[in-house]
């Protein structure tokens, strides 16, 4: 095992902070190799003063870890067979989820999927920020669908020209409620097409998921709360 640069800013963040399940410790030198991409990519943020593109850096930096980051004890992240994108498109409610760092305290959070005329899917990810009345967060992100995978696995854009891979893992037969995670098991999304959802099959669905590999103590609930 290779020790942490502790000279390298990029390399300390990820040790102490990032979210995938294998510990990044264990791959500092993989990461002391990525901490110049990054590095570029923080040009751009360069003198802007503004804390949304800060959050965003920060995802970016534990994103780019996931090259770099396995899950030996498990298998392959299995997907659904197919997914009709005009049935997947409009409103999701989050029920629960293994929160990137932008979501944490999101109250109220939906995920609005438009598909276009090109094929994409225009993403806009919608929240409240601490509480119910706190500040309204929006982001806007594009979705592209991996060729082969029957629209089973997207690739989402937070911004040109960095894209992350996402998998739908379940999805129910009348597409009320589905599942959504990065394919290292490190984020997590319970989705509905409703704001509450039974509590007997959000245990199960969150049961299935626990028994495939995703961290208990990490999967947290999502206030959801609406006239």
């Amino acid at each position: 095992m290779r020790s942490a640069n502790t000279n390298c800013l990029i390399c300390l963040l990820i040790r102490d902070f990032s979210k995938w399940p294998t510990p990044i410790s264990q791959n500092v030198g993989c990461a002391c190799q990525i901490h110049a991409i990054v590095g570029s990519v923080s040009l751009f943020f360069k003198g802007r003063d503004d804390p949304v593109l800060k959050k965003l850096l920060f995802i970016t930096t534990s994103f780019m870890t996931a090259a770099c980051t396995t899950t030996k004890e498990l298998p392959p992240l299995d997907k659904v067979a197919s997914v009709d994108l005009k049935r997947f498109m409009g409103d999701w409610y989050v029920i629960a989820n293994i929160p990137t760092f932008v979501e944490k305290g999101a109250h109220n959070a939906i995920e609005h999927y438009d598909l276009k005329d090109d094929g994409t899917v225009a993403i806009r990810f919608t929240y409240y920020k601490d509480a119910f009345d706190g500040p309204l967060k929006t982001y806007n992100m594009t979705g592209k669908m991996v060729s082969g995978t029957n629209n089973a696995e997207w690739t989402v854009s937070p911004f040109w020209p960095l894209s992350f891979p996402y998998y739908t893992v379940e999805l129910d037969p009348d597409y009320s409620w589905v599942v959504v995670a990065t394919p290292n098991r490190g984020y997590l999304w319970i989705m509905a097409r409703k704001p509450q959802m039974d509590e007997a099959l959000l245990k199960a669905i969150t049961d299935r998921m626990i028994a495939r590999g995703f961290k208990a103590s990490e999967i947290e609930r999502v206030p959801q709360k609406w006239p």
